[in-house]
């Protein structure tokens, strides 16, 4: 068996091992830290030889569409938890998965559920006001400070205004994955020359169809006669459905259950439906009070006109999924319920504002204003974001489903050969390590047995550079002054960028610079001060071989440490061979010099680095 990463796939990393996003699906699955290296070893564009011990892991994650083989693995249709390997429970993310950025505020239907009603009523006034497409460059710029993996075009509906869907599609797409949302209705042509526009982009696009009857579903979602003049809704949505799967565009058909078709026979009718129409994926969204159903539920005080669902349909969709798996049906369905965590969505604005929703204010929240708001401080404002329920929302847990039972009991299981934790499938991954060293003469006189010699030995004094906000670091920017001897290189390393092989990569840029002192002048002129700085002796050692390459940092006052590079059979291998080393050491420099000075009894807090003196506090 050979294999590769599937292609549009993106990896992301995070603290409990990482995060993957399968376009084809569009869907996320939570990867623990095994999962996530095993597949780190694997390329887009280069098939691997796949040891007979690993066939089993590869043809678990190649059946959810992460990786392709030869022979192909047939597609699973699973509606568990997107929990790959073990958790004990629902992770936390550092940044968000899915941003939802408004094409426009006009919709061709009037949803008696709209979640986004009241914030479309504000942007179409806007939309009246502008004649031109310029507030769509500030929807761009929001939406790529934001570090969602992610962006679902929607609105409104993109279809009532395709030039500003391709805007947004020309400026998002290569940045982020692309799914466009939709109701489907629209006139033909302007649905043909939308489907184009989404395979030339790679976009997944995501239909709403609340019901295969058209009378059903006109009561819950009724045209607006103001945008659709004429026509059939219903008639067009499938249309548009039809004509994406015959286009090979990848599909979803979502949901919104409501008050309208909560019912099991109802429920079932829709899937029994959309199997027979050629849907492979499906979404339900239980309808929750917000936008249009928050009028909706005030007016109906409780009464019969409501539109938010019975208390029987969650009880109702979990009936659903239980017999579409146990009938092995060739759908999976996602389950998505926000009702006690509304606050767990990311929205912008068609003028480029970001909201979310109210958990202690009814209504949307304004997070970002590009009128008044800091464009650097965008990725700070995650914290108003629910993460355990923007996590659950998108990685399809719900406590009522999967009859009480613990996640950690039906997590996707793969089972990992005992190798694979440690090097990925062909021994591909770069991996460092770090020893403290016991004995410098020791450590020399082993690496010299292993045909070691030293390449260069230097003295690196590093110096970081910040606003007192520490918005650079904040932002993913690093700014840095090395000296090495006589010279001096300025580094500047940007944001975390989508490489080909769907890992996040930045990008460094390293001058040499003839004046320090009016670099220095000039940083300081911009708001910018040190930060941190870092000065140690480093012996660089290497071989004729391309084995792990050594360096030897020696640390005034906190101890002297080794660090190799290379592949992991590699090193440990040269680990064996060494002589003089101390204990494995997990942490940077910057905490080893924080640590030691906080067993030293001074203040952390004040130390902003080390020379060749020792410690340096600040003094103001």
């Amino acid at each position: 068996m050979n294999a590769r990463l599937a292609s549009d796939v993106t990896l992301r990393s995070d603290d409990f091992g990482g995060v993957v996003y399968v376009p084809s699906r569009d869907d996320f699955f939570a990867l623990d830290a095994p999962v996530y290296r095993f597949l780190h070893g694997f390329k887009k564009t280069v098939w691997r030889q796949v040891p007979p011990d690993h066939t089993g892991a590869v043809g678990r994650l190649a059946s959810l569409d992460i990786l392709e083989t030869n022979p192909m693995t047939p597609s699973l249709a699973y509606s568990g938890p997107s929990f790959i390997g073990k958790f004990k429970d629902i992770v936390t993310l550092q940044d968000p998965l899915v941003l939802n950025c408004f094409a426009t505020a006009y919709c061709p239907l009037r949803c008696r559920y709209c979640h986004a009603d009241d914030l479309m009523r504000a942007d179409r006034r806007l939309e009246e006001d502008r004649t031109t497409l310029d507030q769509l460059g500030n929807v761009i710029a929001t939406a790529r400070l934001v570090g969602s993996i992610v962006a679902v075009i929607t609105g409104g509906d993109p279809l009532t205004r395709p030039d500003r869907t391709r805007r947004l599609l020309e400026g998002l797409s290569g940045h982020k994955s692309i799914v466009v949302d939709t109701s489907g209705v629209g006139e033909r042509g302007v649905i043909e020359q939308f489907v184009d526009a989404l395979k030339e982009h790679r976009a997944h696009i995501r239909v709403s169809l609340d019901s295969p009857d058209s009378r059903v579903q006109n009561k819950i979602r009724p045209p607006n006669l103001k945008i659709l003049k004429d026509g059939n809704p219903h008639s067009t949505t499938l249309y548009t459905i039809e004509r994406s799967l015959n286009a090979g565009l990848p599909l979803t058909v979502q949901t919104v259950v409501s008050r309208g078709n909560d019912t099991v026979e109802k429920l079932v009718g829709l899937r029994d439906f959309l199997l027979g129409i050629g849907v492979r994926h499906w979404v339900l969204h239980l309808a929750v009070e917000a936008g249009a159903a928050r009028e909706v539920e005030r007016r109906a005080k409780g009464g019969r006109g409501g539109i938010l669902p019975q208390p029987s349909a969650r009880a109702n969709v979990w009936r659903l999924v239980k017999d579409t798996v146990a009938n092995a049906l060739p759908i999976d369905i996602r389950v998505t319920d926000n009702d006690n965590t509304p606050n767990s969505v990311l929205l912008l604005g068609s003028d480029g504002t970001l909201y979310t929703e109210g958990l202690a204010h009814k209504g949307k929240v304004p997070l970002f204003d590009p009128e008044w708001g800091r464009p650097d401080l965008v990725r700070r404002l995650f914290f108003y974001i629910d993460k355990f329920g923007h996590a659950q929302r998108y990685l399809n847990w719900n406590a009522e489903m999967f009859d009480g039972r613990n996640l950690e009991d039906i997590c996707f299981s793969v089972d990992l050969p005992d190798s694979a934790d440690d090097e990925s499938v062909g021994g591909l991954v770069e991996r460092e390590r770090k020893y403290a060293v016991a004995s410098e003469k020791d450590l020399e006189l082993s690496l010299a047995d292993a045909g070691y010699r030293l390449s260069s030995d230097d003295i690196i004094d590093d110096r970081y550079y910040d606003i007192s906000e520490s918005t650079l670091a904040l932002n993913d920017f690093v700014l840095r002054l090395r000296k090495v001897n006589d010279e001096a290189y300025m580094a500047e390393k940007g944001p975390r960028y989508r490489r080909s092989d769907g890992e996040y990569d930045r990008v460094e840029l390293e001058l040499p610079i003839g004046d320090v002192d009016r670099f220095e002048t000039e940083v300081a002129l911009k708001g910018l001060r040190p930060s941190w700085r870092l000065e140690r002796r480093r012996s660089v050692f290497r071989t004729k071989t391309k084995a792990p390459e050594v360096v030897i940092d020696r640390l005034t006052s906190v101890g002297t440490f080794m660090e190799m590079e290379g592949r992991s059979s590699e090193m440990e291998s040269l680990v064996g061979k060494l002589k003089g080393l101390g204990q494995q050491e997990t942490r940077n420099y910057k905490d080893l010099v924080l640590d030691w000075c906080r067993g030293q009894r001074l203040d952390a807090e004040e130390v902003y680095g080390l020379d060749a003196k020792g410690i340096l506090i600040r003094t103001e």
